[in-house]
């Protein structure tokens, strides 16, 4: 809930009905309904309030087939697993897809994939891509062989090394076009 978790298209966003949250300020359990949540791509009020814990919530579901929702989390699975990323040890997908203004890459980045943008946002694992980094090790960390996006732990990472290479990474992704890339994952205790 607290970041908008997401993937292939959809977000938990879009079936939360109301959350419970503790307010670490307060003392005191409050509700939110969905609209009072303030979610955004990859990010709710509880991102940017941290007083506000989640303990609960309550969820609006709709029926379906049960052979077309069998069908679909087959076929999830199936992209899950061949993105050969199943078992690795990582944090999952590290940083969030930027905004691009510059034509020139939303126009590389559909020739390349044959598809167009989302409202201006490209694969942050592409633009990685494309800046040459995958495979990029510091210490025991490194970027993914199988997708730019994952940071990975090589064996023996520290969080150090993993703040580095993404500070590196975010160094290179600006200097080499012109975009900033945001962090999907959340540091604790830096």
């Amino acid at each position: 809930m607290r970041g908008n978790a997401g993937a292939f298209g959809s977000e938990i966003c879009a079936c939360v009905d109301s959350i419970t949250a503790f307010d670490c300020e307060k003392l005191e359990k409050v509700s939110l309904k969905n609209t009072e949540c303030c979610f955004d791509y990859r990010s709710s009020v509880f991102k940017h309030n941290k007083n506000l814990v989640v303990v609960a919530a309550t969820f609006s579901l709709q029926q379906g087939n049960a052979e077309e929702i069998k069908e679909k989390v087959k076929n999830t699975i199936t992209k899950r697993v061949g993105s050969g990323l199943h078992g690795v040890r990582s944090a999952g997908s590290f940083f969030m897809n930027p905004l691009v203004e510059s034509k020139d890459l939303l126009d590389q980045f559909e020739k390349d994939n044959g598809s167009p943008s989302r409202n201006g946002k490209i694969p942050a694992g592409w633009i990685i891509d494309q800046a040459g980094l995958r495979g990029k090790t510091i210490g025991g960390a490194g970027i993914s062989d199988k997708h730019a996006n994952y940071i990975v732990n090589n064996g023996d990472a520290t969080a150090e090394d993993v703040i580095i290479l993404e500070s590196y990474i975010k160094q290179q992704v600006r200097d080499k076009f012109g975009v900033q890339l945001e962090s999907e994952v959340n540091h604790v205790g830096f």
